[in-house]
C-alpha cells in the first residue's frame, strides 16, 4: 500500500469562527455537514476541501469538494457510535503541480451539539465511558482535553447539571486543566489552543505566571487561581443548597 505525503510548506491557517460542523445525533450512526466561510483566503478554485473526523484511535476522512464547489451533502459518522468527543479538523489540499500541498488547515474544530460541562470552557467537550467504579475523569490523550463521565449513569447530562454536581466536579476540573495547561503549554504560535485560553481566564490577582519548572510555584499559583473561579462562581452553594447547611 503506498502512503501519500503531505507537504505542509505554506499552509494557512484557516479560523475556526469560518467555520462550521453541525452534527445530526438523531440518526444512528450520527450524520454531519460542513460548511466553511472562504471569504478573504485566497485558495485556488480547484483545491479540495477534506474534512477529518477523530475520536482517540477512530479516524474517518470526508471529501467536501472543492473550494468552489463545496458538497452540502450530509456524511455518515459510520466509525463512531456517537459524536460525543469527535473533534475535527479541515484541510484545504492543493491539486496539479500543487498536488499533496496542504494551502490551509484548521485543527480542534467541534460541533455546535457538542454538550459542553456547564461552566467549564468550549473546548472541554463531554464524553460517556466505561471507567468501572470511577465517576469521572479528565483524559489529555486527544489534541484537546475531554472529560469522561461513567457511561454506567444514563441521563448523564442531567447528571452533571445538578447544582451539587457541578459544585464537586467543577474546581477540581479547573484545577486540573490549569495545571496541565502551565505544565505542558501550547507552541508559541498557537493562539487558538485550549492552553491560551485556559491560562487566559485566571484574573491578574492570582500574581505572575510561574514557569513550568517551577513545581511548587505552580502548585501555589494554581491553586490561588481555583480558589478565585470557586468563589466568584459560588461553587459552595450548590453543596450548602443540597445537605442543608451553610454557604
Amino acid at each position: 500500500m503506498t502512503t501519500r505525503r503531505l507537504n505542509y510548506t505554506g499552509c494557512q491557517r484557516i479560523r475556526r469562527a469560518d467555520i462550521e460542523v453541525s452534527v445530526d445525533s438523531t440518526t444512528t450512526p450520527p450524520r454531519l455537514a460542513c460548511v466553511v466561510d472562504f471569504d478573504g483566503y485566497e485558495f485556488p478554485a480547484s483545491a479540495v476541501l477534506v474534512l477529518e473526523a477523530q475520536a482517540h484511535w477512530t479516524l474517518m476522512r470526508f471529501n467536501l469538494g472543492t473550494v468552489a464547489t463545496p458538497s452540502a451533502d450530509w456524511f455518515s459518522l459510520s466509525d463512531f457510535a456517537t459524536a460525543e468527543g469527535v473533534g475535527f479538523r479541515v484541510k484545504v489540499i492543493g491539486g496539479g503541480d500543487k498536488a499533496g500541498l496542504i494551502l490551509g488547515e484548521a485543527d480542534g474544530i467541534r460541533p455546535a451539539e457538542v454538550d459542553q460541562l456547564g461552566d467549564a470552557r468550549s473546548f472541554l467537550p463531554v464524553q460517556p465511558a466505561e471507567l468501572g467504579h470511577v465517576t469521572w475523569r479528565l483524559s489529555f490523550a486527544g489534541p484537546d482535553p475531554l472529560l469522561q463521565v461513567n457511561q454506567k449513569i444514563a441521563d448523564w447530562r442531567s447528571f452533571l447539571r445538578r447544582p451539587e454536581v457541578k459544585s464537586l466536579i467543577l474546581p477540581e476540573v479547573y484545577r486540573q486543566l490549569l495545571l496541565e495547561a502551565l505544565m505542558n503549554p501550547a507552541d508559541a504560535e498557537s493562539d487558538e489552543a485550549w492552553q491560551t485560553a485556559m491560562l487566559s481566564t485566571v484574573p491578574a490577582g492570582a500574581g505572575p505566571r510561574p514557569l513550568s519548572e517551577d513545581h511548587e510555584g505552580c502548585d501555589a499559583w494554581v491553586a490561588e487561581a481555583t480558589a478565585t473561579f470557586a468563589l466568584k462562581h459560588k461553587m459552595f452553594r450548590g453543596v450548602a443548597a443540597w445537605i442543608g447547611g451553610a454557604e
